[in-house]
């Protein structure tokens, strides 16, 4: 038996009863996903069409035809890129389901994390566009929020993170 469950990130309400059914038998559940984090949110959807192939032809998921996971995406059409406002799975008919992303600004994705902490999620494997960039304003603007969250404390100025995600990008 294994010590960590690991599944494609979905919104919490969908992921809710089957978090709580592996839990109830005390293993862990981690969730992979892609992140794209940007100053506003509008900015983070940018960067996610952005990123699309040109050509839409772009794929890697044929190397991995024998999961049904990825046999699944693969069916997905061009205009089927939403589950939510912030749950984006643009990349997924080319690069498979691995590459569900959730974006937003950092306290959109603070929350969001927060939110799968809430229904049990205990563990996360991140990706990021560029992967360096991203895993520096996570460290930076996203988790000293989740962290001031589950400590109880007042949340950051907003305003004074935005004007320090800005200055980075000068």
């Amino acid at each position: 038996q294994g010590t960590c469950w690991l599944r494609v990130i979905e919104e919490p309400e969908a992921l809710r009863p089957v978090v709580e059914r592996v839990r109830a038998q005390g293993i862990r559940v981690c969730l992979r996903l892609a992140l794209i984090c940007r100053p506003t949110h509008e900015e983070a959807v940018r960067a996610v069409e952005e990123l699309l192939p040109a050509n839409g032809n772009e794929n890697t998921t044929s190397l991995k035809n024998d999961s049904e996971m990825y046999r699944e995406g693969a069916k997905l059409t061009q205009d089927q890129r939403w589950l939510s406002r912030s749950l984006w799975i643009g990349f997924v008919r080319n690069h498979g389901p691995v590459w569900t992303t959730l974006l937003g600004t950092p306290r959109e994705i603070a929350d969001a994390f927060l939110a799968y902490k809430a229904i049990g999620v205990s563990e996360f494997i991140i990706s990021g566009w560029p992967e360096i960039d991203e895993v520096d304003v996570f460290g930076r603007e996203v988790l000293p929020l989740v962290r001031a969250a589950e400590q109880g404390f007042v949340k950051p100025n907003w305003d004074d993170r935005r004007s320090n995600m800005e200055e980075r990008q000068m």
